[in-house]
């Protein structure tokens, strides 16, 4: 899944940075694009698959976004 480009419901795409686990979630670490070109806005959504179909959320909790920003930094350096 990494290094995909996925796009939600209201047209926005991005690329999917790392994935990462905590509190035994998966969470993706993504960066927004824009007319094909990677921007400097990050984020953190989740993937579920239920019945067959993807549900990707938008993650909002500053504390998972922070703790999320976190593992993936680590991870990097």
């Amino acid at each position: 899944m990494k290094d995909k480009i996925i796009t939600l419901g209201n047209g926005k795409e991005f690329l999917i940075v790392d994935v990462c686990r905590y509190n035994g979630i998966d969470y993706c670490f993504v960066c927004e694009v824009v007319n094909n070109d990677t921007t400097d806005s990050f984020g953190v959504i989740r993937i579920d698959e239920i019945d067959g179909k993807r549900k990707i959320t938008v993650i909002e909790d500053e504390n998972i976004i922070k703790n999320v920003f976190a593992i993936v930094e680590k991870n990097f350096s």
